[in-house]
């Protein structure tokens, strides 16, 4: 630790950005920036391993973001700043997490309730990341680009599944709409609409080189396609209500639009060609596969629109970015606006039967529908598992909101909308989350997490008030306003989906969120150019440039690297025992059940939550012929999670055809049925258990167990 002399106060700190880059040494300015680089590695990996969405990718990307952040914070000890006014936010972001974890001891699924606080603690760790960051506006500008370059590659990656479908393994599971790593495809649309806006930015701004903004606009472009072709209604509809608003606010309002048009006119081309004349590109049939000379002509498509946006980029680069405020720019303003208007009215109108019979198609999907399991047939009782969803949310946001009123101050616990779901749904299928994290945290933590996530929400909103009003040049600053639109895209988008369960996708809030705090005070950009001009002549201004940057106190910092260290520690041991469970399904599968046990009993040491290592052991028993073993197994899984109806079935065939405990056997497949109505497979079961009980109530032979998968 460096001695007292070297740690800046309110007297010695610099007064100016040149000041405080030539004080501080390469090695600090290094050290800033760890943790900020770690963050976008962990977005990275999460982007390309289905958007984070399983917990063994949570638990490591968590073992890494605060194993980093603890060692950002020693290593850069008497450096380590944050902006004023981040405290709230991030104290809010804490409770939310906290009150994730302290769910566990109501929840009736505790380790869905820890995956739920591995994600929250995820989410975290990228805001404080982002926040300790190096100040100044250029380090908000090199972070939001490289977070755009990365989106941008993820989005070409899922653009060339249209040209090669075995790029992507789920784009015939799609039915075409592409998806590329993040396992989702209104996920995919969702990380481009928020990524659109700054990228929009960095092509129109007057502060990036022409190159920065020729290769931003080739961003848009690319973008704008891979928006389009996830065939996202929510997605394009987010993306360009962000747009025109963004439009409305930024200063450089024209060069946004040449830069729109520079990108999305030869890709607007590109998708209509592919639409009409490339038809195995909209494939939908199972099986269906893109003609090779389809997916030829896409790329020949693809690389000419790419050019085409270069060489328009380059022709705009010679116009001004912003209309002069003068007459005629109000004239111009005013001409554009209404030849807009013209096009949209005209487009409504020639497609007027279109809207209406998709509003009629719409409409008459609301009515939800229930089956009366006693008094209909099984056949009549047929629920598609996989059934598509995209109609379907007010239903889910009934169960989430009768599931709130049911459990209205402490909810269920962290992350267990799935069972509210499958007890309480009709037939419109499976759903793991309400589809808006406004009904998941009331449904599954009641109103008190909900009151924390409005307390976050509302804690940004005060900085932003806060930074606008101390600073009124940042209503003119369009880097400022295209963060805070991706903010808002966000909510919007996250209010119909779910987002928050993918933390790829979830951590784009989260970073265009603390960079927003992060440029807020780094002051206005003119009047840095000012301050730097009067330090250069020597008349050094009272007011310093990098306004609310302050350092931490040693018991604030002291209790960060405590809680990196907890965490830490915790996200290993999880991780861990993820992977001693994958070990042992492995081995059990590879007929080493003894192996499998042994690796099963170590995953549930490092996590006694988790039921699965408990299935293993239980199924390892079987194998052994040691059926009682195996009964006491299943029940201890679901002693930790009594609301899954797959443990209470597994359950219920070792007792009727290992076991002979018929009774029993029917008691507790009846369970299942309780706990999953809809589920068409169980109900099948249980009417072919009391046909197999006729028969050996008969024959006394007990006949073969049935197979699952025939279900």
């Amino acid at each position: 630790m460096c001695n007292q002399s070297q740690v800046p106060n309110s007297t010695n700190y610099p007064t100016n950005m040149t000041a405080l880059e030539t004080r501080w040494e390469t090695r600090h300015i290094f050290l800033s920036w760890l943790a900020p680089a770690c963050a976008m590695a962990v977005f990275l990996y999460l982007s390309i391993f289905d958007g984070g969405y399983f917990s063994r990718e949570i638990y490591l990307a968590g073992t890494g973001m605060w194993a980093v952040l603890g060692l950002a914070l020693l290593l850069n000890w008497d450096w380590v700043r944050m902006p004023h006014g981040a405290a709230a936010p991030a104290a809010s972001l804490a409770a939310v997490t906290g009150w994730i974890l302290l769910t566990m001891i109501w929840s009736i699924s505790p380790n869905a309730s820890l995956i739920e606080f591995g994600r929250a603690a995820l989410y975290l760790g990228v805001f404080i990341a982002i926040l300790i960051g190096p100040p100044g506006r250029k380090a908000v500008i090199w972070t939001a680009s490289l977070f755009v370059g990365m989106v941008t590659g993820l989005a070409m990656f899922a653009l060339l599944a249209k040209i090669n479908p075995s790029i992507s393994v789920d784009y015939l599971y799609a039915g075409g709409r592409i998806m590329g790593t993040i396992g989702y495809w209104n996920g995919l649309a969702a990380l481009v609409a928020v990524t659109i806006l700054p990228a929009l930015w960095l092509a129109a701004s007057e502060w990036v080189s022409w190159t920065g903004r020729m290769a931003a606009t080739l961003a848009l472009a690319i973008l704008g396609l891979t928006l389009f072709f996830t065939l996202s209604r929510g997605g394009l509809l987010v993306g360009a209500v962000g747009v025109a608003l963004y439009l409305m606010l930024a200063p450089e309002r024209l060069g946004g639009i040449l830069s729109l048009l520079s990108a999305f006119v030869p890709g607007g081309l590109m998708a209509w060609y592919a639409s009409t004349a490339l038809p195995s590109l909209q494939t939908k049939a199972a099986g269906g596969r893109i003609g090779d000379g389809d997916g030829q002509h896409f790329a020949f498509a693809l690389i000419m629109a790419l050019t085409a946006t270069i060489v328009l980029k380059a022709a705009t680069l010679l116009l001004p970015s912003r209309v002069p405020r003068t007459r005629n720019g109000m004239i111009a303003t005013g001409a554009a606006a209404l030849i807009g208007l013209v096009l949209v009215a005209g487009i409504g109108v020639a497609e007027r039967q279109r809207i209406e019979n998709r509003i009629r198609g719409a409409q008459s999907q609301t009515a939800v529908q229930v089956y009366d399991y006693n008094r209909s047939s099984i056949d009549e009782q047929g629920v598609a598992r996989l059934a598509s969803t995209s109609n379907n949310r007010a239903e889910y946001w009934s169960i989430g909101l009768t599931n709130f009123r049911d459990h209205p101050l402490l909810g269920t616990g962290a992350g267990t909308y799935r069972f509210a779901d499958a007890r309480l749904r009709s037939v419109n299928g499976l759903a793991r989350d309400p589809h808006s994290i406004w009904v998941r945290f009331l449904s599954d933590q009641g109103i008190t997490g909900f009151l924390l996530l409005l307390a976050f929400l509302g804690s940004l909103g005060w900085v932003v008030f806060r930074q606008v009003r101390k600073n009124h040049g940042l209503l003119t600053d369009g880097l400022y306003i295209a963060l805070i639109v991706g903010c808002l895209a966000w909510l919007a988008d996250t209010t119909f989906e779910w987002d928050w369960e993918l933390p790829a996708v979830g951590f784009s809030f989260f970073l265009l969120a603390a960079l927003v705090i992060r440029l807020g005070s780094a002051g206005e950009p003119n009047a840095r150019q000012q301050a730097e001009s009067a330090a250069a002549a020597g008349r050094l201004p009272q007011k310093q440039i990098i306004p609310g940057i302050r350092m931490l106190t040693g018991q604030v910092k002291t209790a960060m690297v405590l809680l990196s260290m907890t965490l830490t520690i915790v996200f290993l041991v999880l991780l861990f025992a993820q992977v001693e469970n994958q070990r042992a399904s492995d081995l059990l599968s590879a007929g080493d059940p003894a192996g499998a046990a042994a690796a099963a009993h170590t995953a549930h040491r490092l996590n006694y939550f988790d039921g699965g290592p408990l299935l293993i052991l239980a199924e390892a028993s079987q194998q052994e012929g040691d059926f009682y073993a195996a009964r006491d197994y299943y029940q201890s899984a679901l002693d930790r999670d009594p609301q899954r109806s797959a443990y209470q079935e597994d359950l219920a065939l070792l007792e009727f055809y290992d076991l002979k405990l018929t009774g029993q056997g029917l008691a507790d497949l009846n369970k299942a049925v309780n706990l999953d109505p809809q589920y068409r497979p169980l109900h099948l079961e249980l009417q072919r258990m009391y046909g197999d009980l006729i028969k050996y109530q008969k024959s006394g032979k007990m006949p073969a167990a049935p197979n699952p998968t025939q279900y």
